[in-house]
This record gives structure tokens, sequence and C-alpha cells, in this order.
């Protein structure tokens, strides 16, 4: 396989992915809000390895002039927030910052 197909590949990953990362978000959030915290516990860490993946894919296709106009930091600058809502048991704060500042985050990118 070569660059250009390496990179056509991640960039139909990530367009394939991102709305099933939303969801998972979206899904996640709402239990958190319902007061469902097991089960969004339990979906948190594949939601936070999925962000993951969206990053370090990001990061890379940019290095290549690939997706200049998307800003990794807009999602990595939660990560802290993430962790103290965590460690604090926080689970509103948990459920807000999936909805109202990844989700959004996401979704912007997902339209470009």
């Amino acid at each position: 396989m070569n660059k250009e197909d390496l990179l056509n590949e991640t960039m139909a990953s990530l367009a394939e992915y991102l709305p099933k990362l939303i969801a998972g978000c979206q899904k996640i959030a709402e239990q958190f809000h319902t007061a469902d915290e097991a089960s969004a516990m339990q979906l948190l860490p594949a939601a936070i390895e999925g962000l993951e993946w969206v990053i370090t894919a990001v990061s890379e296709l940019q290095k290549f002039g690939l997706l200049t106009e998307i800003d990794p930091s807009k999602l990595t600058m939660h990560f802290s927030e993430l962790e103290s809502a965590l460690a604090n048991r926080d689970y509103i704060l948990l459920g807000d910052l999936l909805e109202y500042e990844i989700v959004p985050v996401l979704e912007e990118w997902l339209d470009n």
C-alpha cells in the first residue's frame, strides 16, 4: 500500500467513524444525565479511546497537508476536564462535557 492509499484509507475511516463516535458520546452523556452512571462508565473508556484515535488520525493527516482546517486542540483541551470530572465522580459534568463541548467539535469536524 502506498502513501496515497494509506492517506485515503485513513480519511475514509475517519469519515466512517466520526458519526459512530458522535452517537456514542451522545448516548454516554444521556446516561450520565439520567443517573445511569454504571452503563455510562462501561462505555466511556471506548469513547475516550475513540477520541484519542481521531486526534491521532487528524494530526497524522495534517502532516501531509490534509484537514488543515481542523484544530485537534479543540478536543484535547477538554481531556483534563474529563479527567478531573472523572476523579471527582462528577457525572453531570462528564455528561455536559461530552454533550456540549466534545460532540459539537466532532460534528464540526464531520462537516469539514
